[in-house]
């Protein structure tokens, strides 16, 4: 029998149907196709990195995987036509704070994003102490930090 008890759970099992379909061949190219990169990915699919609801939003933009299913349980893996007629006016909770809205309405921000910011920039912070501290210091500085406003570009906005 598969679990379903964690957003990690159904976002394996939503992928199994992807790869089913055919939608998709592995997690590289789910990855490509809602513009996340592959260690990220890796990370989501591992629960290393919690589904966000603009990365939930995302996967129901791309591969019609209902926002709602993925990160509560709630309602039916794929969205039908009725289904998203009713997700459009529906504002079910999630993890107790975050809320599922229209797009005309504001979205409260949950704790957890600020917890979550405030972890990578120390992360980026101890990263960029520690190249200092070796010859080429300059040159992979700056590979970090490029590397790391490219990630922020891919996981804050569109």
């Amino acid at each position: 029998m598969l679990r379903m008890d964690t957003v990690k759970d159904r976002l394996v099992l939503a992928f199994g149907e992807l790869r089913h379909k055919n939608a998709v061949r592995n997690q590289t190219d789910f990855g490509d196709k809602i513009k996340y990169g592959k260690a990220y990915v890796s990370r989501l699919f591992n629960g290393h990195e919690e589904v966000s609801y603009q990365i939930a939003t995302e996967i129901q933009t791309v591969f019609k995987i209902d926002a709602q299913w993925l990160l509560t349980g709630q309602g039916e893996m794929f969205i039908t036509n009725k289904s998203e007629k009713e997700n459009n006016n529906s504002y079910p909770i999630v993890n107790g704070n975050a809320v599922l809205l229209p797009s005309n309405k504001i979205e409260p921000v949950p704790q957890s994003f600020y917890e979550e910011t405030i972890r990578w920039q120390r992360g980026l912070v101890d990263d960029l102490i520690n190249i200092l501290k070796h010859p080429n210091a300059k040159n992979e500085a700056q590979e970090v930090v490029s590397k790391e406003e490219n990630k922020k570009l891919k996981v804050g906005g569109k």
